[in-house]
């Protein structure tokens, strides 16, 4: 009886034990995140010519391409937030994102992605590949990111280039809000010196 009433009462411990947990589990709820456009000063193009931008391609890295945030803790180790999470395929935020900034800095509706593409053949494509973007805890957020711009009539390669922008994440209490800001903030930089670019391949920089 005696080992019996051991047994029973380890049972016991180890039931309310893991009802703490999982009530403790339970009273977290996910928050979901989305990134958005952020202006960058007033548009570039200026000459009133109207041009036509496509998006050929945005490739994330594998580990980028899942619904939690991701951030990095250590030069090869990575952390993922299960109660912070994006509010869609990261990917497609960032073309939407991406297509929205360049629209308003090339002062054009002309910007466009598969598979919604215009009519029209467009005067550059854009092949864009994210080797990293994410936060680390030392309240960085950076982007680093390899991209090229092909003619749209020839196909010829016009411009090839790797890219780094870093911004400061502001501290918001456990939550991500400071690193999704950032990332929109850094996603506009990108935008504004991907514009010039497309500007000095088509000539029609202000």
């Amino acid at each position: 009886m005696r080992t019996y009433g051991k047994f029973g009462m380890a049972v016991v411990l180890t039931f309310f034990f893991l009802h703490g947990c999982l009530g403790a589990n339970s009273n977290k709820s996910t928050r979901f995140y989305l990134l958005d456009p952020v202006s960058q000063g007033e548009p570039l193009n200026t000459s009133g010519q109207t041009l036509f931008v496509e998006l050929r391609s945005l490739d994330l890295p594998q580990y980028l391409e899942k619904p939690q945030i991701v951030t990095r803790t250590a030069a090869n180790r990575l952390e993922l937030a299960e109660y912070h999470q994006w509010g869609g395929n990261l990917r497609k935020n960032i073309i939407r994102v991406m297509k929205q900034n360049l629209s308003r800095i090339l002062s054009t509706p002309h910007v466009t992605a598969p598979p919604f593409l215009s009519g029209t053949a467009p005067d550059v494509r854009v092949d864009i590949e994210v080797m990293a973007f994410e936060g680390d805890h030392s309240g960085r957020v950076f982007l680093r990111v390899q991209w090229r711009i092909f003619s749209g009539a020839s196909g010829e390669l016009l411009l090839s280039r790797m890219s780094s922008f870093e911004r400061p994440a502001e501290d918001t209490s456990g939550d991500k809000d400071g690193i999704v800001t950032a990332m929109n903030q850094i996603l506009a930089d990108f935008s504004l010196t991907l514009a010039r670019a497309v500007l000095d391949t088509t000539g029609d920089r202000a």
